[in-house]
This record gives structure tokens, C-alpha cells and sequence, in this order.
């Protein structure tokens, strides 16, 4: 138990409220999560949103801002920074069939972003994150029509609040009316706002006027990406050698970190993993291997991104 937490505070953070001065460089800034509530305002869970500087907006590449969200949730725990309850985090296509959505702990909400065609090969991949017990959200929902295929999948739907007029929520919400999925009013920027969307009969709610909590990282190592070559060769190897992988990992400590905390999402309610050996075997080689490929795509994606920086 002890072990498990003192290798976890390897990635430790800085806390600020949403306004707040920080200290560090704005490139220190890593996600923002939003809170989404009920009608009485009480917390339901948050919406974990990727930042790269001081603005309460990303621009940038969807698919780069989802990989980074991932590794950060297996480097932080997004669901116990706010009390056990579910993130939500937006998905693209790439991120749906890349297949580190499965790392995550079950309380996660994936969120189909609305460019998502609902093809063959996403819908599969969708209803076998579902049966693995994922629960799914419907991103800026426009139109039955365009995402149909999606709707029973759907355990939440977020209509854009300021994008949307009265008729027009009240036609959306009426061709809504037989799903089972829990509508969400988003882009709240009021109190007036709230209300109305309380009358209308949303059922959670979500933007500014309700708050953002925002996180940033704290200084921590650099990944060794060295050592990160060396596990996913050992990876490639035929056989499984628990004490060869457990060794390698143990020298890297971002991805002891990771590992651990898939490890004890992967774990009965009550157990705790705290050695390097039984979380290998816990996790088993498929998610070691998806473990250390997420972390190297999100070093390498944050590597290029400075990179850009310097040389413009």
C-alpha cells in the first residue's frame, strides 16, 4: 500500500481554481476538469478537457489532445481527484479504435466527439467497450438523423446549449424522448441559463458559470524513453518473463506509475497492488504493451509540439 502511493507521488500536481496565478510556465498546464451536476447543482462528475496554456481553449489536433488526456488519467487518476465519481473524455476516431481506451478504469465516459461516423469498424469497437462496461456520451448533439446508429450505445447526450434555440431543444428533445440516456445541457454560461435548462427537462448540466476546476502538473522526470525502447522490445519477444519486464519497469519510474494504477483499477474493490511483479501479472502483457505505447506517443506528441514552438 505504501509503495503503491510513494510511486505515485513521482507525478505529483499543482491545484489552482479556475482564475487563479500560477507559479510555473504555462507549458506546465496539462487538463482542466469541468464540472457536470444535477439540477440542484450537486456534483455528478467532471468533463476532463486537455490545455496547453493559460486559455480555457484548445487548439490543436483532437486525436493528439485525446492521447495526452489518456496518459495523463493512468499518470494522475482523474475519478480520485474528484471523489471515485465519472470522467468524461472526449474520444475521436482514432481514439475509439486505438485501443488504450480499455487501460481506463470503468467509471470513465467516452465521449464520441460529433465528427464520429458511426461505420462498421467503430460500432464494434464501441458495443465491445460497452460489454466491458464503459458507459458512453453523445458529444454537441445536433440531429436524430446523424447519429442514430450511436443512440443506443448512448448513456448520455450533450446538446450545446447556446448553439440551440427553445423550438429547437424542444423538437431535439422530443425526438429524444424514447431513449434511456441521460440529456445534458452544456456551454451553461448563467444562472438564467441553468434554470431554463432545468425547466426544459435536462437532467445534468455542465460550463463555466458552473465552475472549472483546473490542474497542472507539477516538475517530474522526463520520460526515459531509452528504457521505454528496451521494454518494448523485451514486449516483442516471444514468452512473458514477469521478472525480466518487472526489472525493466522498475527503472522508469512513469511507467511503474501507470502501471500500478491500471493495476489497481484492474483489481477487486478492497486490494491493493503495490509490487511492480504483481501488477505485471495483474495487467497481463497486452496492456503493459499499451501502457508503454500510449506514454511514448504522448512524450513524442509533446516533444514535436515544442519543437514546432522553436523552430517558428
Amino acid at each position: 500500500m505504501d509503495r503503491f502511493r510513494d510511486t505515485l507521488r513521482q507525478a505529483t500536481l499543482s491545484f489552482y481554481e479556475d482564475g487563479e496565478v500560477a507559479a510555473q510556465p504555462s507549458e506546465y498546464r496539462q487538463f482542466a476538469l469541468q464540472p457536470i451536476v444535477g439540477a440542484r447543482e450537486q456534483a455528478f462528475g467532471s468533463e476532463a478537457l486537455f490545455r496547453t496554456g493559460w486559455e480555457n481553449t484548445f487548439s490543436g489536433e483532437p486525436d493528439v489532445a485525446s492521447r495526452m488526456m489518456l496518459d495523463n488519467w493512468l499518470l494522475y487518476g482523474f475519478e480520485e481527484m474528484i471523489g471515485g465519481r465519472s470522467v468524461f473524455v472526449n474520444c475521436t476516431r482514432d481514439t475509439l479504435m486505438s485501443g488504450f481506451l480499455s487501460l481506463l478504469p470503468r467509471s470513465a465516459v467516452l465521449e464520441i466527439v460529433e465528427s464520429v461516423r458511426p461505420d462498421d469498424e467503430v460500432l464494434d469497437v464501441c458495443w465491445e467497450l460497452k460489454a466491458a462496461g464503459y458507459r458512453f456520451a453523445l458529444d454537441d448533439f445536433e440531429s436524430v438523423a446523424n447519429m442514430e446508429d450511436f443512440l443506443d450505445l448512448a448513456d448520455f447526450i450533450k446538446v450545446d446549449f447556446r448553439h440551440s434555440g427553445r423550438r429547437e431543444r424542444a423538437r431535439l428533445l422530443h425526438g429524444l424522448r424514447l431513449t434511456r440516456a441521460t440529456l445534458i445541457a452544456e456551454k451553461i454560461e448563467s444562472q438564467d441559463e441553468f434554470h431554463q435548462a432545468v425547466e426544459e427537462g435536462f437532467g445534468l448540466f455542465q460550463g463555466y458559470w458552473l465552475g472549472e476546476r483546473v490542474h497542472y502538473t507539477n516538475e517530474r522526470d522526463p520520460l526515459d524513453l531509452m528504457i521505454c525502447s528496451l521494454l518494448d522490445e523485451a514486449l516483442e519477444r516471444p514468452g512473458f518473463d514477469v521478472d525480466e519486464l518487472a526489472a525493466l519497469i522498475s527503472l522508469e519510474s512513469g511507467i511503474e506509475c501507470r502501471l500500478l494504477r491500471r493495476a489497481n483499477w484492474a483489481s477487486p474493490a478492497g486490494v491493493v497492488i503495490d509490487s511492480t511483479q504483481d501488477a505485471v501479472e495483474v495487467v497481463g502483457k497486452a496492456d503493459v504493451q499499451r501502457i508503454v505505447a500510449l506514454a511514448m506517443a504522448a512524450a513524442g506528441q509533446k516533444a514535436l509540439r515544442f519543437q514546432s514552438v522553436l523552430s517558428s
